[in-house]
């Protein structure tokens, strides 16, 4: 009974942090606009963590359908299934728990309305949240 419990505890985290990552990422993606992807002004002025917020989309949908589904199948597509497993998951996990320091970082750094900062320290903890839910498989 305990390990229905705890599968149930586990996906339901892995629902409500893809959610949160899927629908943070998209409206601060949203937010740059069309001008964030075509003139890679980013390059010049620093690291800005539109990359992190794709992954961020990629990810997160990843989390919603395994906590719906409670198949593995789409996130042994993207971590690979075989040998490298482990190490693979080991990686996709620093990435993630860098990506939410980054963007938590990030929010104080940028001269956006206090509504965006926190909407950014929200999305930061999200993906650290969703790194847990990978580690727990």
């Amino acid at each position: 009974m305990a390990g229905v419990i705890n599968r149930i505890k586990k996906r339901g985290l892995s629902i409500s942090s893809g959610v949160l990552l899927v629908a943070l990422s998209a409206l601060l993606m949203w937010r740059l606009g069309p001008s964030g992807f075509t003139d890679f002004s980013f390059f010049f002025y620093g690291l800005d963590p539109v990359y992190f917020y794709l992954l961020g989309l990629v990810l997160g949908g990843e989390r919603v359908v395994f906590g719906l589904t409670g198949s593995e199948r789409l996130f042994k597509l993207i971590a690979g299934d075989g040998m490298m497993y482990y190490y693979s998951l080991m990686i996709l996990v620093l990435i993630l728990g860098v990506a939410g320091i980054y963007v938590m970082a990030f929010s104080f750094v940028t001269f956006s309305s206090l509504t965006f900062r926190i909407l950014d320290i929200v999305d930061g903890i999200a993906f650290i949240v969703t790194a847990m839910t990978i580690w727990m498989k």
